[in-house]
């Protein structure tokens, strides 16, 4: 993994190269401003909650058999992010870090004691992305398709008291993705003296994540440990939200962005099955402070 991110990191230096090489920044045009280039940096709150398909319960109640989920609540995680304009191209770098324990209290469990059922998950994701902003009609309409490099490391672990043993697992994954944002400004308002822009951001993308990874499982009578098997997971993520910019002076702009975002990743490997894929998905608020300068 050491390897793959030096290999990463050394393609986000070359970019940064050549997207100066390509573009005079400072030759403005009708869409952009009259700065050379560009810098932004921006930070996340983050109000997830996880999903996955596979931590339920089965017990039964007047002969009759019943399947519970845990279904984990909502918790906090950030994030923060940078990119680096020139003309109409951009690259940027941004790091993901969400954890969420949830616990289950199970009052008629089969076969034991009542007690409680403890899930913990630890996401933490590198994307590091290549734009390229399309203006139409130059000042209502954007569109910007991206292609990305993606680095997961992914723990979770499942302690269940119905068949006392407790399972975790361990996902490292790179991959590639593809996507696009649009934007629309529908309202602009001059406030104090400057531009006061309401816009709607869109931006949804589709790759495929290579990881390796490793199960174990602890009960009362043995361990068992599954490691090194490698999959080819379906990452896609979904965003909507407004965004509202200020534009302090032609070179400086705050930003405060609110919306929804959902990834999911697909083919997932079930805690307690060798041969069984599930779906893991998380997402939920994004509240994020940017500033342009």
């Amino acid at each position: 993994m050491k390897r793959k991110l030096v290999s990463f990191f050394t393609m986000l230096m070359v970019s940064v190269g050549f997207l100066s090489a390509q573009y005079d920044c400072c030759v403005p045009d009708c869409c952009e401003p009259d700065c050379c280039s560009r810098f932004s940096v921006y930070a996340d709150y983050l109000y997830w909650r996880v999903c996955e398909t596979d931590l339920s319960f089965s017990r039964s109640e007047n002969s009759t058999n019943i399947t519970e989920y845990m279904n984990p609540c909502y918790d906090s995680g950030w994030r923060i992010g940078g990119a680096y304009r020139c003309g109409p191209g951009d690259i940027g770098v941004r790091y993901t870090d969400y954890c969420n324990t949830s616990k289950k209290v199970l009052t008629n469990p089969p076969f034991a004691t009542a007690g409680t059922a403890v899930f913990t998950f630890d996401y933490q994701v590198v994307d590091i992305e290549l734009g390229y902003s399309l203006p139409f009609d130059c000042d209502r309409y954007f569109l910007r398709p991206f292609a990305g490099a993606k680095l997961a490391w992914i723990k979770e672990s499942f302690d269940d008291i119905l068949d006392q043993d407790t399972v975790s697992q361990k996902f490292d994954g790179y991959g590639l993705y593809l996507g696009a944002e649009g934007r629309y400004l529908f309202c602009r308002r001059n406030v104090c003296c400057n531009e006061l822009e309401t816009s709607l951001v869109l931006r949804g993308s589709y790759g495929i994540l290579e990881s390796t990874s490793k199960t174990g499982r602890v009960s009362e009578s043995s361990e068992t440990i599954r490691e090194g098997e490698c999959l080819f997971i379906t990452t896609v993520e979904v965003f909507a939200g407004l965004a509202f910019a200020y534009s302090c002076s032609e070179c400086f702009t705050p930003e405060i962005l609110i919306g929804y975002e959902s990834n999911t990743l697909i083919g997932w490997r079930e805690m307690d099955s060798s041969n069984d894929r599930a779906t893991l998905g998380l997402g939920g608020l994004v509240a994020r402070l940017r500033v342009d300068f």
